[in-house]
């Protein structure tokens, strides 16, 4: 498999605006112990969450899920639980006055690829692909 690395997406955990003082430098196991609003299983995001998770023995047990940015956000700021949110949509709620970002744990990140067949990479239709991409991403690994 061959990719292009395009971009870099910071994510982080949030609560309700109303759990402000109840998160407040709690530890990753105290975050796990709280409701959650997780992502659908094969959502990206529940990847990067699980890997906060692997291996430490915190699971999150109380939760509910959904499959979709929005119902998620709203969820949040209703007061149903914490959750992975990109830093964008994050700091959007923040400033709205509806969510806080929970300083614990790693910083935390998504990629964002276009992925190819290696054996494809001199296809006429993945050259063009990739060129357009490489065109469009200026950014985007070269």
């Amino acid at each position: 498999v061959a990719y292009i690395h395009l971009k870099e997406i910071p994510v982080c955990v949030v609560a309700p605006a109303a759990w402000s003082a109840r998160v407040q430098g709690l530890p990753l196991d105290g975050l796990a112990a709280l409701p959650w609003v997780r992502p659908d299983k094969d959502c990206p995001f529940m990847k990067v969450l699980d890997g906060v998770f692997e291996g430490s023995g915190i699971s999150i047990t109380d939760y509910i899920e959904a499959d979709s940015e929005d119902v998620i956000r709203e969820l949040v700021a209703a007061g149903k639980g914490v959750s992975l949110l990109k830093q964008s949509d994050a700091d959007t709620m923040v400033r709205e006055g509806t969510a806080v970002i929970c300083e614990t744990g790693p910083m935390l990140s998504l990629n964002i690829n276009i992925v190819y067949p290696k054996s494809r990479e001199n296809d006429p239709t993945i050259r063009a692909l990739t060129d357009v991409v490489r065109g469009l991403w200026p950014e985007a690994d070269r």
